[in-house]
């Protein structure tokens, strides 16, 4: 698809009327292919109901309203379990401190870790493919900003068994991914803390990089994107976006956007361009210039989720999640719209 088609993307439609967000994190919805091919999303309402929605055929196919969470979920992970043929999703509850696994062909928990941090509170956990087995990864993090001690990140089995921790991660932090770089046959995992972002490789149990600016703020979340033979990891913080070389942990480049507040949710479309999710708007970002060069509006809350996917009807598209109430929106290339 050429560059110069992605200033035409536009808005097409609310996906979701009853969709919820309680946190602003990241990972407020989850979106895939699941194994009996369809387009899943799945989502929360205000009830805190987990909805299982069929985007391509445009309906709700599940609803899940008894299960382990009290207190509202923040943030959703999706695996495909290759060895067993099916989807598992993950679920994390900050305020219960609970992590449930369930799997999607029935619907039911397979793994419920409780009590993941004695103290404060677990905004973020992920999935980690380690050959063909699948483990969970936790986080920690404490609201208060004179908290000083936060536990390590935990790995799971996906019995719940506690199999070790992560050596230097006693941080807070707001967002942890894995990323698995094929040229060196290696996983790492990325967390997103306060005033830096860190990368562990997974092997050695050792800290990899810190990737610090001297700019103190929360930082939301990352992408990873290869450019030119190199991986660079891009992350959001407050007005600012950062480029780092992910291997060497150089800074390449850094954009102040000076009229908004907070950056949140970052989405590669292609190795041109980005989308960042922030007050109110999407913007459209090129990465040569490292410029924006267009606004998507029309949500009400600052957007903390954007995933693109490839629509069965509207080729690659884009969804939005914003804060509390604001439904999901789906926006798509203008020359699709009439497919």
């Amino acid at each position: 698809m050429e560059n110069k088609n992605q200033k035409d993307i536009e808005f097409l439609y609310d996906l979701t009327t009853d969709s919820y967000t309680h946190y602003i994190l990241d990972n407020s919805f989850v979106i895939f292919n699941s194994v009996d091919n369809f387009l899943c999303l799945i989502y929360i309402t205000e009830d805190n109901d987990i909805i299982i929605y069929n985007i391509s055929d445009d309906q709700k196919i599940g609803e899940i309203k008894h299960y382990n969470h009290k207190n509202f979920i923040s943030c959703f992970k999706h695996f495909f379990d290759k060895a067993n043929k099916r989807d598992l999703i993950m679920t994390v509850s900050s305020e219960d401190n609970n992590i449930t696994i369930w799997d999607l062909s029935n619907l039911c928990s397979i793994t419920n870790i409780q009590k993941v941090n004695n103290t404060g509170v677990i905004f973020s956990a992920c999935f980690l493919k380690d050959n063909d087995n699948c483990y969970i990864l936790s986080s920690n993090c404490n609201q208060s900003m004179y908290a000083m001690n936060f536990e390590p990140i935990k790995l799971y089995d996906l019995k719940g068994n506690k199999i070790r921790e992560i050596n230097q991660s006693n941080e807070k932090t707001f967002f942890i991914e894995t990323y698995y770089d094929n040229s060196i046959s290696k996983t790492f995992i990325i967390t997103c803390n306060f005033n830096y972002i860190k990368s562990y490789d997974y092997k050695s149990n050792d800290l990899y990089h810190k990737y610090f600016d001297n700019i103190e703020g929360a930082h939301y979340s990352f992408a990873i994107y290869n450019y030119k033979d190199k991986v660079n990891i891009i992350e959001s913080t407050n007005r600012n976006i950062r480029i780092w070389n992910f291997h060497t942990a150089e800074l390449l480049d850094k954009f102040n956007f000076s009229n908004i507040l907070n950056l949140y949710s970052i989405c590669i479309w292609n190795e041109d361009y980005i989308f960042l999710g922030c007050n109110n708007e999407i913007k459209l970002v090129d990465l040569k210039t490292i410029s924006e060069i267009k606004k998507l509006e029309g949500h009400s809350s600052s957007v903390l989720t954007i995933k693109k996917v490839n629509h069965p009807k509207y080729g690659e598209v884009l969804l939005s999640k914003g804060f509390k109430n604001d439904p999901i929106k789906l926006w798509a290339l203008k020359e699709n719209n009439n497919s």
